[in-house]
């Protein structure tokens, strides 16, 4: 498994298990200052499956869940910065038998400071169970809007290479 302030990652069910998943996700929670999280994943098979861990343990801390479901990297970042705090189930470039977990705080990834805290801090305050939110984005909108209206010769390409 690696560790690092770009995230948790590792080949699931090989080093990276969901026990890892309760841990980080609750050394994170202490991180959650106003008690809301957006959570969204990429498409690995495991995704849906980390998820759901990601999302009880959450709100078993009192935090209020807003799950995009399958989102990209930048949209989930960006629901993060609204709401202030974000969990992305991903692991970025390596190969799809991975997955693992990025922290986002205030629209940024975590610090090293924070990273221990992740690692480390077990949150013992549980206040309420929080609520879960299917949540949605205008993200889309907002997109085409900085883009604007296209002339006649110009095209806009996406390459999701299989992603969200």
């Amino acid at each position: 498994m690696k560790i690092s302030i770009s995230g948790i990652r590792g080949i699931y069910g090989v080093d990276f298990f969901p026990k890892d998943v309760l841990k980080f996700c609750d050394g994170f929670s202490k991180l959650i200052k106003n008690g809301k999280c957006v959570i969204g994943r990429d498409t690995r098979t495991t995704g849906e499956m980390i998820e759901k861990l990601v999302s009880a343990t959450l709100l078993e801390r009192g935090i209020d869940v807003h799950n995009l479901g399958i989102a990209p990297t930048p949209l989930v970042f960006r629901k993060a910065k609204e709401i202030g705090a974000g969990i992305i189930i991903t692991s970025s470039h390596n190969p799809l038998e991975w997955n693992g977990l990025k922290f986002i705080i205030n629209g940024r990834g975590i610090t090293l400071d924070e990273l221990e805290i992740v690692r480390n801090g077990k949150n013992l305050i549980r206040p309420t169970i929080g609520k879960e939110f299917i949540s949605e984005s205008n993200y889309i909108s907002d997109a085409v809007n900085i883009i604007g209206k296209l002339k006649k010769t110009q095209q806009v390409i996406v390459d999701i290479g299989g992603g969200a």
